[in-house]
C-alpha cells in the first residue's frame, strides 16, 4: 500500500497563481482583522483608547512610524504585528502636502510603488509635498515640478486634484477604489507579504505565475489540476 503524499499547510493557503491551492490562511485572516482595527484606529484619532495608545507608544510621530517600545502590553504587540501590511496597503491622499515627504512616502497615482520613480533636480531631502502646491489659486507648481521629475511623474502629480479648502492628508486603501480598507482586499495584502517572506532568495517571477495562471485555466476537472 503507497504512503499518502503529505503537503505543508503553507503549500496549500498558496495562491494558486503561485503553485498552491489557495486554501485560506488562518494566521494571515487574523492578521487581516488585526489591520482593519488598527486601520481603525488611524482614522479615528478621537478615540479613548488611541489616546492612550499615542501618548504610551508614539508620542511624537505618527502611526506608521511607531515603535514596539519598552515593557509593551499584548494589544500593542499584536497591533504593531500588522504594521507592515497596513504599510504595504496605505497610500497617502494629498490635502495640503504638510505630512507627506516627496521622496520616500507613497503618494502619486498610475505606479505600482505609488513612490517618485526618480529625480531630475535636487531638493532638499525630506521635503514635503507641499513645496509642489500653490496655495493661492489650490493647484500645482506646474513649472517647478518639471524641473524636479521626469515627464511621467509629472503626469501623475498633475492627475491627483487638489481641494481649495486644503484639507489634512490623510492614509487610504491604496487598492480599493474608495480608499477604505475591506477585509478582502487587506486579505491579498497579508498573503502576498507572506509569500515574500516565504520566497525570499528564491527565483519566483511571471514566468513561474504565468505557468500557473494558463494551468488553472484549462478545461480540466479542478482535481486533475491539483495533482500539478
Amino acid at each position: 500500500m503507497k504512503k499518502t503524499k503529505k503537503v505543508s499547510w503553507d503549500k496549500l493557503c498558496t495562491p494558486k497563481e503561485e503553485g498552491g491551492l489557495g486554501f485560506h490562511d488562518l494566521k494571515a485572516l487574523n492578521l487581516t482583522l488585526l489591520a482593519k482595527q488598527e486601520r481603525r484606529l488611524q482614522t479615528n484619532t478621537s478615540y479613548l483608547v488611541y489616546r492612550v495608545l499615542k501618548d504610551k507608544y508614539f508620542p511624537d510621530s505618527d502611526f506608521l512610524k511607531a515603535k514596539l517600545g519598552s515593557h509593551p502590553s499584548y494589544a500593542w504587540r499584536s497591533i504593531l504585528a500588522t504594521l507592515n501590511i497596513v504599510r504595504k496597503g496605505c497610500k497617502w491622499q494629498v490635502g495640503n502636502g504638510a505630512s507627506i515627504d516627496i521622496w520616500t512616502d507613497k503618494w502619486l497615482n498610475g505606479s505600482s510603488t505609488f513612490k517618485v520613480l526618480t529625480r531630475m533636480n535636487t531638493l532638499p531631502d525630506q521635503s514635503l509635498v507641499s513645496l509642489l502646491i500653490d496655495l493661492e489659486i489650490a493647484g500645482w507648481h506646474d513649472q517647478l515640478m518639471r524641473q524636479v521629475f521626469i515627464p511621467v511623474n509629472v503626469q501623475s502629480i498633475l492627475s491627483i486634484p487638489l481641494s481649495v479648502h486644503m484639507p489634512q492628508d490623510r492614509l487610504v486603501c491604496a487598492f480599493t477604489p474608495k480608499g477604505n480598507l475591506i477585509v478582502h482586499s487587506a486579505y491579498k495584502i497579508v498573503v502576498v507579504v507572506f509569500m515574500e517572506t516565504r520566497m525570499e532568495g528564491t527565483l519566483n517571477g511571471e514566468n513561474h505565475k504565468s505557468f500557473w495562471r494558463r494551468l488553472w485555466g484549462l478545461n480540466l476537472l479542478n482535481k486533475m489540476k491539483s495533482l500539478a
